[in-house]
């Protein structure tokens, strides 16, 4: 072979290579430049919400307001509630059913009483538009007040 054919086709093998990197760069940058431009995990699809109330209820803002940008959000097409609280404040059982029943008159809403669902959590519950419990699913006794009789000054 001749010098100026190896010389050739070095240049040649340079120019190719050169090519491909710059183009594999462009393209890496135009996903990059989409991604941050499109920002694909700000967008929303239909979906159903699901938010638990476990444990004891209290009057929280953070949940209403929670709660209200669900009953807000177009692609929320509904919501599943998992309950398994004993109850808790009055307050904040009350806020809790009034966020839940203002969903349900935008949206489907669907409880499901899991361990237990009394007091409060029952209230909630009762804000949906169906309500689901298991057979052993402790479910009930709203306003229940316990009084213990105070005998001490008998004896």
């Amino acid at each position: 072979m001749s010098l100026e054919y190896e010389l050739y086709e070095e240049r040649r093998r340079e120019t190719r290579r050169s090519s491909f990197l710059w183009g594999a760069l462009i393209s890496g940058g135009l996903v990059l430049a989409a991604m941050l431009f499109l920002n694909v995990d700000s967008m929303s699809y239909p979906h159903i919400a699901v938010f638990q109330i476990n444990g004891e209820i209290q009057d929280d803002p953070e949940r209403d307001s929670l709660l209200q940008d669900i009953a807000e959000d177009e692609n929320v097409r509904a919501l599943l509630l998992r309950i398994n609280s004993p109850g808790g404040s009055v307050v904040g059982s009350e806020a809790l059913y009034e966020s839940i029943r203002n969903i349900s008159e935008k949206k489907p809403v669907i409880s499901l009483i899991g361990g237990i669902g009394a007091s409060g959590a029952y209230i909630a519950a009762l804000g949906s538009d169906h309500i689901y419990a298991r057979g052993n699913s402790l479910v009930g006794s709203i306003g229940v007040m316990v009084q213990y009789p105070d005998a001490s000054k008998l004896a």
